[in-house]
């Protein structure tokens, strides 16, 4: 080795060691395996330099070690108190409780949509409703009319109406009417617990009032079944209307069960047979076996309970509706990771409606190809319907918008609506265009979209319904627990 190679190798060990011993001196404040002289010998000023700009990754992931520990402790606040208040708001309804306090939060706020079209936004925002679907949200609920009255059905079995005139003021109470749900749902979890259990959809038809809903049928065995009853303002007396024939057990392992894929979203057909949307609950092998109602859409025979699948392939439908003018059914399916879709079946086509899941999707599993090699063998989501002989979906989102409901809106609402929806959207990223409504239009043939528009709301959407008496457009928003009124 020449002397100009030793004198080198020398010089950048001494840089080397010179760094090391420098760099712990800087991040070192209060350890003593750094010599105080070195300490000492690097001004204060120099130090403060040096980790600002310089080794300031290591100050940043020390502050967000900090930060995630404190948002981990108020989390557990944070659910701790839900609890306390779900179990205050039980023991309210058990002691008499008859009305649901709402106030006026927003009065005809003006909103303005992607495209740039003007709307107003009112909304009432009760307390005394909890049963969250997700963390971070207050209530999940449902809305449906009868005669003049709205409907409000909670996640938890609560159900109350108002005349829709006092949508007009301001704070109104919705009047609670008794039922007998606690008598058929008799297991603790149900009540007891926020997530995925609990009723799925409420539909008010032909005088009754229909209620989807999480059904423990065995030991960790479950399927979405209905309830129904009478329309009475005095007492809602549910009996049992339909049960699949077979439940499906938890299965364990990352990413293969959840309660909040069962589906459960109603919608009349005809004069009779309602339609009826069960998810798998992530279980994705039942979606393509034609003796399982787990991931179709089927129809239900109010009179004798006879079932029929309309269409396969489905991961957790959430919107339905059937337009009966052109015999078509458009629904909206929530995807795994992106992969989100609005379908549409063409009923007058008489072959098999076939959309896919779980082997097609625009989606990915949760956690990626590491976390889910068992789910690809099974699911595999191939990115191409039509290339495996399924029914591509009319539009796919990626990512992911959280779709929920879906309602058709009427010209008498805005002159330049032709064959015009509303969809929902929960979701938890405004920008990715969650926690809006989207605007759709189908073209003469209903089978593509040739308008796309999005109103941002900022809180989870879960049901629509559009209210032909006051030409107005009423949802139920998650976040604040409350009833949001669109006008134009």
């Amino acid at each position: 080795m020449t002397s100009k190679k030793i004198i080198l190798f020398l010089s950048f060990g001494f840089i080397f060691l010179s760094s090391v011993f420098l760099l712990n001196a800087i991040k070192d404040h209060e350890k003593d395996n750094i010599p105080d002289i070195i300490e000492r010998f690097i001004p204060t000023s120099v130090k403060r330099f040096l980790l600002e700009n310089i080794f300031y990754k290591n100050v940043l992931n020390r502050k967000i070690e900090r930060l995630g520990q404190r948002v981990k402790a108020k989390d557990k606040e944070l659910k701790f108190e839900g609890k306390l208040v779900d179990q205050l708001l039980h023991e309210m309804y058990a002691n008499g409780l008859d009305n649901l306090k709402f106030i006026k939060v927003k009065d005809k706020e003006s909103l303005i949509s992607k495209n740039g079209f003007n709307y107003k936004l009112t909304t009432f925002q009760t307390d005394y409703l909890s049963g969250n679907t997700w963390p971070h949200t207050k209530a999940t609920a449902y809305l449906d009319m009868f005669e003049d009255n709205l409907f409000l059905v909670s996640k938890d079995g609560v159900i109350s109406y108002i005349d829709i005139s006092e949508l007009n003021g301001n704070n109104f109470q919705t009047k609670i009417i008794p039922n007998n749900l606690k008598k058929i749902i008799d297991y603790d979890d149900w009540w007891s617990k926020p997530g995925g259990k609990g009723i799925k959809h409420a539909l008010i038809n032909d005088g009754k009032i229909y209620l989807s809903y999480t059904n423990l049928v065995d030991k960790d065995c479950y399927n979405t079944s209905i309830l129904v009853a009478e329309i009475s303002f005095d007492l809602l007396k549910f009996n049992e209307f339909f049960e699949p024939p077979t439940c499906l057990n938890v299965r364990s392992g990352y990413n293969r069960w959840s309660h909040n894929s069962g589906g459960g979203k109603l919608f009349p057909l005809d004069n009779e047979h309602l339609l009826f949307s069960h998810g798998g609950f992530k279980t994705r092998v039942n979606a393509q076996d034609n003796s399982s109602v787990f991931g179709k859409i089927i129809s239900i025979n109010k009179n004798s309970k006879e079932w029929s699948i309309i269409s396969k392939g489905h991961r957790n439908v959430q919107g339905l509706f059937y337009n009966s003018d052109k015999n078509f059914i458009i629904n909206t399916e929530h995807g795994p990771m992106g992969g989100d879709e609005i379908n549409i079946n063409n009923l007058n086509e008489q072959k098999e409606k076939n959309y896919g899941w779980p082997i097609s999707s625009y989606g990915e599993h949760y956690g990626g190809i590491e976390k889910n090699k068992e789910n690809y063998k099974e699911a595999p989501l191939y990115k191409s319907h039509l290339d495996y002989g399924f029914i591509e979906p009319t539009k796919y989102f990626v990512p992911s918008i959280g779709i929920s409901d879906i309602e058709k809106v009427s010209k008498k609402f805005n002159q330049n609506f032709t064959n015009d929806y509303f969809v929902g959207a929960l979701g938890f990223t405004l920008s990715e265009g969650d926690k809006s409504i989207h605007h759709i239009r189908l073209n003469d043939e209903n089978n593509q979209i040739i308008f796309n528009d999005i109103i941002p709301i900022n809180e989870r959407i879960r049901d629509i319904h559009y209210l032909d008496q006051s030409n107005k457009v009423v949802f139920w928003i998650e976040n604040s627990a409350s009833i949001a009124v669109l006008e134009r």
